[in-house]
């Protein structure tokens, strides 16, 4: 139940409207038996910077993963921008980020590990909710832009209320049967 727990609490940093999907895919996936662990959901502009200087520690290296056609020409600038103001604080063969713009900001952006099954397991239930998994070369990173929203109960219609109150007036007695009575008198 801590791991569940704590999953909770990660999808508590999503935008508000963006939770209850990420609570139901949670609660199916852990039905199946697909025990994962979200180890970040929201993140600062300056974590993700820092993020983004792993194994671009250096001018060269950044315009080099420009040149590759890893990064975009206005990434790359603003990267080494940072350079001069951020020291990277974590080192690394491979980058861990290709992005200054992330949806971990946005609140939109889940990153998860399987603990018992795989990512095209818990994929397809994400799936069912429009969370959807973006990124080849990023396979924890799950996204919430298009997650569905909490459905709502329907309203009834004033004609379907009426119906409803005229079938109790059939069995109600005494002051039951005069509020009842009121009430559809009321819908009028």
């Amino acid at each position: 139940m801590y791991l569940y727990q704590q999953n909770i609490e990660k999808i508590k940093e999503l935008l508000p409207d963006k939770q209850w999907a990420g609570e139901m895919w949670l609660n199916d996936c852990w039905n199946f038996n697909y025990k994962f662990r979200i180890s970040e959901a929201a993140r600062t502009q300056e974590r993700q910077d820092r993020y983004f200087l792993v194994d671009r520690d250096t001018p060269e290296k950044m315009w080099s993963s420009y040149q590759n056609g890893k990064i975009s020409l206005a990434h790359a600038k603003r990267g080494i921008e940072l350079l001069k103001t951020v020291k990277p604080w974590a080192y690394a063969n491979n980058p861990i980020t290709w992005t200054l713009d992330s949806n971990h900001i946005k609140r939109l952006a889940v990153d998860v590990y399987p603990i018992n099954c795989t990512h095209a397991d818990i994929q397809s239930i994400a799936a069912r909710y429009g969370i959807s998994h973006p990124f080849k070369a990023d396979p924890p990173h799950y996204e919430f832009q298009k997650a569905k929203l909490k459905p709502q109960p329907r309203q009834s219609t004033p004609r379907e209320i009426r119906r409803k109150l005229v079938r109790l007036l059939k069995t109600a007695t005494g002051a039951g049967y005069f509020r009842i009575s009121q009430a559809i008198k009321n819908l009028k």
